[in-house]
């Protein structure tokens, strides 16, 4: 009986070791893609047998040690389960698992956690700006109407809401604002009613009505979807016709769309997960508006974050030129009185970026 225990655990240790290499040389890969964010090493291209190459030899003899650990077989397997388990027992602290609609579950974003901004204490009304705070953001948009005003241009300043604000309801119910709850940005909208000069647009009604018809963000990701971005392109098209009313909208209602592979989270990469799955993806198909964009006219100058990625194509439809300047946290301003202005000379300016860039402190 003991004979045959160490037989087996022989046997077992043996399997384990000789596994990898069984793997690799029938390519067995059980497990998918992993997202790394970096090109793993590939097998070294030398013939081994050369003069050159043994004159080489310690540094080929290192290239294919990287390679092999790179790739040898069951690497994601190991990789990926050892990721499953992170992400039920130690949890990344930046991102909240939300609960699920009965398809995905939902996966949240805290800016708090990250150092970048404000976080869920937004949301659920637990640091409310001071009235100090408000009236500074008031002024800071005055000069900004002001300065690009005075180059010529048309602007529109629009605020992408985050996830939490348009779809609370698959919060955990620790992070789930009660009703009446005053967030960071019904003060700011508040506050903005305010500012009769200043071009501002509440993308927060729209996609609030449309929800219930559409899915708008995606459940593993921090962004907004193709079909909100249709929505805000449209608001924000809106407020420039009423500008300048030969500037036409888009009849986005009108698009014809088609089902992308699906989209992979960048939550769920953030969570150092495998790539399984992904949320749906629905993408227009632009050539069904083409007949409506009529010919293109004008510089479009657009201060913006990663959430215009949804929308630009449908300006690019209209616009002779557009120009994107990213941006980061408190670089709205910089951009614009860095000269761009005189260097890019726009007819219009759009800028847009996510709540979280607004509830900063």
């Amino acid at each position: 009986m003991v004979r045959a225990r160490n037989m087996a655990l022989v046997l077992g240790f043996a399997a384990v070791l000789v596994a990898p290499t069984v793997a690799s040389i029938c390519h067995l890969d059980p497990f998918g893609a992993i997202d790394e964010k970096r090109v793993l090493a590939k097998k070294p291209e030398v013939a081994l047998w050369s003069l050159a190459s043994l004159r080489q030899a310690p540094a080929i003899a290192q290239a294919y040690e990287k390679y092999f650990n790179e790739n040898f077989g069951f690497r994601k397997l190991l990789i990926g389960t050892a990721r499953l388990a992170t992400y039920y027992l130690l949890p990344n602290p930046i991102v909240v698992k939300g609960e699920s609609d009965g398809t995905s579950r939902w996966l949240y974003y805290d800016a708090g956690a990250a150092s970048d901004g404000i976080g869920f204490e937004s949301v659920l009304g637990k640091e409310p700006y001071s009235p100090a705070a408000l009236a500074t953001i008031a002024e800071e948009l005055r000069q900004l109407t002001a300065l690009v005003r005075a180059k010529g241009a048309q602007l529109v300043i629009a605020v992408c809401p985050d996830k939490q604000t348009v779809y609370p309801e698959y919060l955990p119910r620790d992070k789930r604002p009660q009703p009446g709850t005053l967030s960071r940005l019904d003060q700011f909208w508040a506050m903005a009613a305010t500012l009769d000069s200043v071009p501002l647009v509440d993308l927060r009604p729209p996609l609030r009505q449309a929800k219930s018809r559409e899915q708008l963000y995606y459940p593993t990701d921090t962004h907004w979807n193709w079909r909100a971005g249709a929505l805000a392109y449209q608001a924000i098209a809106r407020a420039l016709a009423a500008q300048d009313p030969s500037r036409t909208v888009l009849p986005v209602e009108l698009a014809q769309w088609q089902l992308a592979p699906p989209r992979v989270g960048d939550l769920t990469m953030l969570m150092g997960l495998p790539a399984f799955g992904g949320d749906q993806d629905w993408v227009p198909i632009f050539a069904s508006l083409a007949v409506h964009a009529g010919p293109k006219r004008g510089k479009l100058l657009v201060i913006a974050d990663s959430f215009f990625e949804f929308d630009q194509p449908f300006f690019e439809m209209q616009f002779e030129h557009v120009t994107m300047r990213l941006v980061t946290r408190g670089s709205r301003e910089l951009l614009l009185k860095s000269g761009l202005l005189d260097t890019e000379k726009p007819d219009v300016v759009i800028v847009q970026t996510v709540e979280r860039f607004w509830t900063r402190d």
